[in-house]
């Protein structure tokens, strides 16, 4: 996604246009259980299957693609870091400078891989954290 396509989406929920998501059915056993977004400390892909990552470190598969995810998830609070994570504003305690101007992302939930910000993307980052933050 493009930085000018992060600030339109930004500006039409700051509109009140868009209807994002607020909650999720998610499976547990043989049970569903109801998850707010709220909860959503990030969300991300591990081998085809797409998983929402909640406090303590508990996830949850989704029936759908990270685009889909991303899509449903208001950008004022949710940032799609790279490729395989999206990540909330709330779960973000820190980031670190890292090699060729990309930055490491440090969530207050453990996570399975480290989380980059290319190096292209670190304004459009930037921009987003500082803007509603």
């Amino acid at each position: 996604m493009t930085g000018t396509r992060i600030i339109d989406l930004m500006q039409a929920a700051r509109l009140g246009k868009p209807n994002f998501r607020h909650s999720f059915l998610v499976r547990y056993q043989d049970r569903l259980l109801p998850v707010t977004t709220d909860e959503v400390m990030a969300g991300y892909i591990d081998n085809g299957i797409v998983y929402l990552l909640l406090p303590g470190g508990k996830q949850f598969p989704v029936d759908m693609n990270l685009d889909d995810l991303q899509q449903q998830l208001d950008p004022q609070q949710f940032f799609r870091a790279n490729r395989q994570f999206i990540v909330s504003r709330k779960s973000i305690q820190d980031m670190a400078v890292h090699f060729n101007g990309r930055l490491l992302l440090n969530l207050k939930v453990n996570t399975t891989e480290a989380i980059y910000i290319s190096k292209e993307r670190v304004s459009a980052f930037k921009r987003w954290f500082e803007a509603f933050h």
